[in-house]
């Protein structure tokens, strides 16, 4: 019972900070492609769309060393609440932006929120 009341009261804190709308564009399966051997080379999308509210963070999280040099690798996660239909290949719309998701990670262990990694469309 003490475990599911910290449960809610993580779930009720993590949706305070859920106030951007994100816009999920689910990716469709690839078509066999006739004239390519290794598939189709195009990324469709369903024409319906689903909003949901999130919370985008941007922050340098590990350092990479390149060729003697450190730098920061900065990894855009977003937040979303605990249910949302998401998977790797969709895209994400907020502020303006599309995003891909390169991770949809779905944590049943102690599910708050749900935590996606993205990569910004050029």
């Amino acid at each position: 019972m003490m475990l599911a009341t910290i449960r809610n009261y993580a779930q009720t804190l993590a949706n305070k900070y859920m106030d951007t709308p994100v816009v999920i564009k689910t990716r469709l399966p690839a078509d066999k492609d006739d004239e390519n051997p290794y598939g189709d080379d195009t990324s469709e999308y369903e024409t319906v769309t689903t909003t949901v509210m999130g919370w985008f963070i941007e922050r340098s999280s590990a350092f990479a060393d390149t060729g003697g040099m450190s730098t920061a690798v900065v990894k855009p996660t977003l937040r979303l609440p605990v249910g949302t239909t998401i998977k790797t290949r969709d895209q994400v719309q907020f502020n303006g932006n599309w995003w891909t998701v390169i991770d949809a990670s779905s944590d049943d262990t102690w599910p708050a929120m749900l935590k996606v990694d993205l990569v910004k469309e050029q």
